[in-house]
């Protein structure tokens, strides 16, 4: 654990203005949460618990509807976890789906994990997986984590599924990731 944090505060996109907190800070227990900050471009929502207030919630919601991506994406994931916001699956689904439509790979993956886990949505691992694909495009970073993601979804999946999901996530990127839920 700690030579992946030694390697991870080499990342210089782990700290940002919305994420002043170092890397040492965070609980990074799951591939999730390390795919999350390494996708989410350094926002590391889960970073600092003093980052979740109602004041907050607001710059995001500012960010977010004005089309910015990484507060689309901060927003979802405050409302995902109820952090500075009354915790609500659709409505996070809602602003992962905006971020994940502008190409963001971290809202990419945590709109799969929504489909996956059912949250906000049906549970649907053919979308889950398409989303994870998706990002997976997206990803500048080593795919080893994505990878990971996706094995344990084929695990759930049958074949037919799996290659339908993989055509989908490739009409998805055609379509500059617009309406692809269809």
């Amino acid at each position: 654990m700690h030579s992946l944090k030694r390697r991870l505060s080499n990342f210089s996109v782990l700290r940002s203005p919305v994420n002043p907190c170092p890397v040492h800070r965070l609980k990074l227990n799951t591939v999730f949460r390390l795919t999350f900050i390494l996708l989410l471009g350094g926002a590391g929502l889960t970073a600092c618990a003093n980052l979740h207030t109602a004041s907050f919630a607001e710059r995001m919601q500012t960010r977010a509807e004005q089309g910015d991506a990484l507060g689309q994406a901060g927003l979802g994931l405050m409302y995902k976890k109820g952090r500075g916001v009354p915790q609500d699956d659709q409505l996070a689904v809602q602003w992962f789906r905006k971020a994940a439509e502008q190409g963001h790979a971290g809202s990419q993956v945590d709109l799969g994990f929504m489909y996956q886990e059912g949250r906000g949505v049906p549970k649907n691992y053919v979308y889950a997986y398409m989303w994870i694909n998706i990002a997976s495009f997206e990803a500048a970073f080593e795919q080893r984590p994505l990878n990971a993601l996706q094995k344990t979804l084929e695990k759930e999946m049958t074949p037919s599924q799996i290659q339908k999901a993989k055509a989908l996530a490739r009409a998805c990127k055609r379509k500059q990731y617009k309406d692809c839920e269809v």
